[in-house]
């Protein structure tokens, strides 16, 4: 099993509270050169993980959902903003970022890339919540 795999895997597993305990989906995978993504989609929300292979780092995004679907645009779709990453909506909402603290090294390993898959997982299930009452309008 390939590294990769390996830490696609490990995301997987880290992330099953999403489908189990906030009835999200079960996780679509796509794949492309140096990026997966694995995305959960919810009734009006999805989350989205970027796992970038070339950076060795992990974004988790929330999308807006066009008719249950992933939309079309990757920032925008239809005139709209569809995607935006939880970090900055955290941020935005004045929602606490507690003990979040990322990776800064520019050679990054393994370890790094779970530290902060496990980083981003605590501070999403913190505002887990707060996140789905607010809804769509995270993109008015």
């Amino acid at each position: 099993m390939s590294q990769q795999d390996k830490l696609k895997n490990f995301v997987l597993e880290q992330f099953s509270d999403i489908v189990d305990q906030y009835s999200f989906s079960t996780p679509a995978i796509g794949e492309e050169k140096a990026m997966t993504r694995i995305d959960y989609l919810g009734t009006n929300l999805a989350i989205e993980l970027e796992l970038d292979w070339r950076e060795f780092d992990i974004y988790v995004l929330i999308v807006r959902l066009e008719d249950g679907k992933l939309p079309k645009g990757y920032y925008v779709s239809n005139g709209k903003k569809c995607r935006k990453h939880f970090v900055n909506i955290v941020r935005e909402q004045g929602w606490s970022l507690g003990n979040f603290k990322i990776s800064k090294k520019i050679r990054r390993e393994e370890n790094d890339f779970k530290q902060d898959l496990v980083a981003h997982k605590a501070l999403l299930l913190s505002h887990m919540n707060e996140l789905l009452d607010t809804g769509e309008s995270l993109f008015a």
